[in-house]
C-alpha cells in the first residue's frame, strides 16, 4: 500500500514537470503529446490495483474452469468452488480497502493494523474487526468503527491491543 502511495505522488509530481519542461514544437504538438503520453501514465499508475483484482479474477476463473473441466460432472461441487472463490477475493479486497481508509482517513499506518473479514458462504459481508497496534491505540475506537460501518454497511468491531503487531 506504501509503494502504491508513494507511485502517485511520485507521477503527480513528475507528470507536471515533464510536461514544463518539454518543447513547444511547431504549433504546440510535441507539448502536447507528450503531456497526453504522461497523462496515460498518471492513469495507469492510478488504475494500478484495479488492473491486479482483474488479474485475481482471471486466475480465480482459470482455476475454476479448470476444475470444471477435469470433474466428474457434480454442478454442486462447482458451485461451491465458485461460492469460495468470490468470497476469498472479497474478502481480500475488501480489507484492503479498510486498509487503505485507515491510513489516508486515520493516519494509522500498516505496521499498526490487523483486518479481519467475515464473508458467509452467500458472499455477504458479515462484519469487520479491526485490531490497533502501537500508536494507532491513541485514535478514537469509535470514530472508526461509525466510518467503517456507514461506509460498508455492516457491524464494525475495533479492538486495542498492547504490544507489538505479531506478523
Amino acid at each position: 500500500m506504501k509503494s502504491y502511495i508513494f507511485s502517485v505522488i511520485a507521477t503527480a509530481v513528475l507528470v507536471p514537470l515533464v510536461g514544463a519542461i518539454s518543447p513547444e514544437g511547431k504549433g504546440g504538438g510535441i507539448k502536447k503529446s507528450v503531456s497526453f503520453i504522461m497523462a496515460l501514465v498518471f492513469l495507469a499508475v492510478v488504475s494500478g490495483p484495479l488492473v491486479s483484482l482483474v488479474g485475481a479474477l482471471k486466475d480465480y476463473n482459470s482455476e475454476l474452469i479448470a476444475a470444471k473441466i477435469g470433474g466428474n460432472g457434480e454442478g454442486g461441487r462447482y458451485e461451491e468452488i465458485f461460492r469460495q472463490t468470490v468470497g476469498a477475493v472479497a474478502e481480500k479486497e475488501v480489507g484492503r480497502e479498510v486498509s487503505r481508509i485507515l491510513v489516508e482517513d486515520f493516519d494509522i499506518s500498516e505496521d499498526e493494523q490487523s483486518i479481519k473479514v467475515g464473508i458467509s458462504d452467500e458472499s455477504e459481508l458479515l462484519g469487520i474487526e479491526i485490531e490497533l497496534f502501537s500508536g494507532a491505540l491513541l485514535k478514537n475506537p469509535r470514530k472508526i468503527e461509525e466510518r467503517i460501518e456507514a461506509l460498508f454497511g455492516t457491524e464494525c468491531t475495533v479492538y486495542e491491543k498492547w504490544g507489538e503487531k505479531n506478523g
